[in-house]
């Protein structure tokens, strides 16, 4: 039995042939082709400008010192999240604050937000998990500078808007398992020139006027080149997501489980949540013994890893959210399978 994997990045010949072309230039640090990448997801998302970087951590942290952060300021952002923001946050020294999310999309709870609001607050981040869009309008009446991920949602609208242009800095990561990858790599946008010219020159260290503390957070030729293909790709990717989001819906639509759903939602995964008085770690179990990998879409939030408490909503989602393989790449007999399993699993939770 062939086990499904949880993340399958979707890579072909083109992307294959266009790294080829690079390594016979010999040009294979920065040059022509991160630029040529920069303009064409600057022009997607619709803002004035993009820097390409080697990882989603290093965009967070350049959006940080672009905005100023420094130590005893306060940077809010979710419990339930990777901890590559919080890292980012702890580069800069400033304190990061942790906040509930909402239990229908797992996203930044404005309401929850609001009683952390002080004078030391300089900036939310705000993730679109898994693919849904955050609540925007509401975090913007805070009047506070918002980074916004888009690592899980690029390519995603939200009220008519491009998901990317609503920040006054916006971040994604293109590694492996994200809805683009390049293997690693990430992207920092934004209309804000001020803020582009400062991290830009935070990006390189070398051939400088002065000395400041700077970074070797650049990307090669070869990764630019794969995420121009992956980029001329994203609408068919997001649409062959949702495509098997519908099919899963409708298979599971009977059970005791709560389905993820919401306008918007490009489904970079799909995750639902199981009653809470049943154990997740058996569920994942069974898939596995089926052959099929499963997780929490979560590891662990970041409110236990800093030994936080009073964090309920996020509790009763860590317990209870379960990711199911979906990606461009799975094939037709694979989401069968997982149909088949999630079927035969889910009905003992009637």
């Amino acid at each position: 039995m062939k086990v499904i994997p949880h993340s399958r990045p979707s890579l072909g010949k083109e992307e294959e042939g266009e790294v080829l072309a690079v390594l016979k230039s010999g040009q294979i640090g920065q040059g022509r082709i991160v630029k040529k990448a920069e303009k064409s997801f600057a022009n997607f998302i619709g803002v004035k400008g993009a820097l390409l970087v080697n990882s989603g951590t290093a965009a967070c942290h350049l959006a940080l010192l672009s905005l100023g952060i420094k130590e005893k300021d306060e940077v809010i952002l979710p419990s339930y999240v990777c901890p590559a923001l919080l890292n980012a946050i702890g580069y800069t020294g400033a304190k990061p604050i942790l906040c509930e999310v909402k239990r229908t999309d797992f996203n930044l709870d404005p309401a929850a937000v609001k009683k952390k609001i002080n004078r030391r607050t300089k900036a939310i981040i705000v993730p679109h998990l898994f693919g849904a869009p955050a609540d925007f309008k509401e975090l913007a009446k805070f009047k506070i500078p918002l980074i916004e991920d888009i690592s899980q949602n690029i390519g995603g609208n939200y009220r008519g808007k491009k998901i990317g242009s609503l920040g006054k800095v916006s971040i994604c990561s293109f590694y492996a398992t994200k809805l683009i990858t390049c293997g690693e790599g990430g992207i920092a946008f934004s209309d804000d020139e001020i803020l582009l010219k400062k991290m830009n020159d935070l990006r390189d260290y070398d051939e400088k006027e002065n000395y400041l503390l700077r970074y070797n957070y650049k990307l090669t030729e070869m990764q630019a080149s794969i995420l121009l293909v992956q980029l001329k790709k994203l609408s068919s990717f997001i649409a062959r997501r949702k495509n098997l989001a519908s099919e899963y819906n409708e298979a599971f639509s009977r059970y005791n489980i709560r389905l993820p759903s919401g306008k918007g939602h490009v489904f970079y995964r799909y995750v639902l949540r199981i009653p809470e008085n049943r154990d997740l770690k058996k569920i994942i179990l069974l898939f596995q013994k089926k052959g099929i990998i499963c997780r929490r879409p979560v590891y662990k939030p970041l409110h236990r890893y800093l030994r936080q408490k009073g964090f309920p909503v996020t509790e009763a989602i860590w317990h209870s959210a379960l990711s199911l393989p979906l990606y461009p790449s799975l094939r037709k007999e694979e989401s069968k399978r997982i149909i088949s399993a999630g079927k035969s699993i889910f009905s003992q939770l009637i």
